[in-house]
């Protein structure tokens, strides 16, 4: 059997749940090209060789999006079916959510840019590294001038990927969960890049996924996203009104680097109006979304 080639970034079961009937279309916004078209999640946020390592020695090339499918994604649909029926999950549903969760912030491409270009920063922050250039596994491109501009690799890229989902996911797994239903004349959204924070206490503090205060909110389906809050193991409900999930689904299109997805052309248009063609930064990953 062939390995698989194209990889998603956004699992196709995850898209299609955005859907607002079993089986109906999604909708998709290209931030690039400023249009909206109906999507097929088969064709919809993927990438030929995504996960495969470059250089995967005696590991397979396919490991990588074989852990993600069996382990990351799989475990995790039963649960948010069960969310969207509205079932009360019980702790054991918290593992695969909390992991499905972090590695829908480090699976995705804003964060293989928020780290190339950390990565960088830290390396011009401190210029004595780059005199062990040559120890340092191709961390740096020489130009034609002699200048060492720092990059990383797909795999140290990947590396740091799975590093981040399995911390991330450990830690989610400690906090409270509030699952939050939207409401029925305003579904969930999603993007390319759903992962967001939410300012509870303005301490002043600098954002951050480990920091307190800041609720970690990742929609899971037209009819359900979750948050993580405080440290403790509550899980809550909460409806959200028509009104603030209108504000919250356009603060997430927002976010997006390059796809928007909805369940009705319409609600898409209304929430990518006047969105510039221009991404967050990667500094600002990941997104605050108040």
């Amino acid at each position: 059997m062939s390995e698989p080639k194209w990889h998603h970034t956004l699992p196709r079961r995850y898209q299609a749940g955005f859907a607002h009937t079993v089986d109906g279309p999604i909708w998709r916004f290209e931030r690039s090209r400023q249009r909206i078209r109906r999507a097929n999640p088969k064709n919809t946020a993927v990438a030929r060789h995504c996960y495969s390592w470059d250089k995967p020695g005696s590991v397979k090339a396919s490991a990588l999006e074989t852990l993600l499918a069996n382990s990351v994604e799989n475990p995790a649909w039963a649960v948010i079916d069960k969310l969207d029926r509205r079932e009360t999950p019980d702790q054991l549903d918290r593992v695969p959510l909390s992991f499905f969760c972090a590695f829908l912030l480090a699976r995705v491409p804003a964060f293989r840019a928020s780290f190339e270009f950390q990565f960088a920063a830290a390396l011009v922050r401190y210029p004595n590294l780059a005199k062990d250039a040559p120890f340092l596994d191709d961390l740096f491109q020489k130009t034609e001038s002699g200048l060492l501009i720092p990059r990383a690799t797909k795999d140290q890229s990947l590396v740091k990927m799975v590093d981040i989902g399995l911390k991330v996911g450990q830690y989610l797994l400690t906090l409270d969960t509030h699952i939050q239903y939207s409401a029925a004349s305003e579904p969930f959204i999603t993007t390319d890049n759903p992962f967001g924070l939410v300012r509870m206490v303005d301490d002043g503090q600098e954002k951050g996924i480990m920091t307190p205060g800041f609720l970690k909110v990742v929609p899971l389906s037209a009819k359900t996203a979750i948050g993580f809050g405080e440290v403790g193991d509550l899980i809550s409900f909460t409806e959200v009104a028509s009104d603030k999930m209108r504000r919250n689904n356009r603060k997430l299109a927002s976010q997006a680097t390059e796809f928007v997805i909805a369940g009705s052309e319409n609600q898409l248009c209304e929430h990518v109006a006047g969105l510039p063609v221009e991404a967050p930064h990667p500094s600002t990953f990941p997104t605050e979304l108040s």
